[in-house]
This record gives structure tokens, sequence and C-alpha cells, in this order.
């Protein structure tokens, strides 16, 4: 019996350890990425990411292809701005950041 509880006891300071370690990346400033995004997302991805948010392409300026993705929460409030870069596999070339949430781990914003 003694080892069983010994045994409880590891697994949920284990479990404990490990949710912890785990960062909520949604709000984060990396050197890669910010967000859901990173260097390697793809442009077309973007409103797979922010399903639960509103996403509004801005394509006025070229009706070909979108010039600029706006994201906003689901109450209006602007979170990114995001262009994509010119190379032929669009991908993300500039992210504005528009909403003071979006920190680094050492707090800066």
């Amino acid at each position: 019996m003694k080892k069983n509880q010994i045994f409880l006891l590891l697994i949920a300071v284990g479990l404990f350890w490990q949710c912890q370690q785990e960062k909520d990346v949604q709000f984060s400033i990396r050197k890669d990425g910010v967000g859901f995004l990173n260097r390697d997302t793809p442009f077309t991805d973007i409103t797979t990411l922010y399903a639960a948010d509103s996403v509004i392409s801005d394509s006025s300026f070229s009706l070909a292809r979108i010039n600029r993705i706006n994201i906003f929460e689901k109450g209006g409030k602007p979170l990114l701005t995001v262009t994509p870069d010119n190379d032929s596999i669009q991908g993300i070339g500039n992210i504005r950041i528009n909403d003071p949430r979006y920190l680094t781990d050492k707090g800066i914003g």
C-alpha cells in the first residue's frame, strides 16, 4: 500500500512539473516567431491557425493576391497584421503586433 502511495505521488509531481514547463505561445514573441506564427508558416495557413479569431484579408490594391491579413479577437480588438513576402512560395514577410499582451520571455513588449 505504501509503495502505491509513493508511486501515485511521483506521478502527480511529474504531471505538475510538466504543466509548469508548458508555455502559452498565443501571446509570445520568440526569436523565430510571434504567437502561433513562425518563419516557416505558409501564408495560406493563417486562417487555420487563427480559426477562433476574426481573420480579414485586405486585397484592395491587387485583385490577384492578398496584400495583408488583419487578425482580430472575437471582440474586435486587433491582434496582428501580417503581410506576405514576395517569394514564389508565399510565406510570412512581416508581422505587425497590435496588442500589448504580446511579450518576450523577459517581459518586453
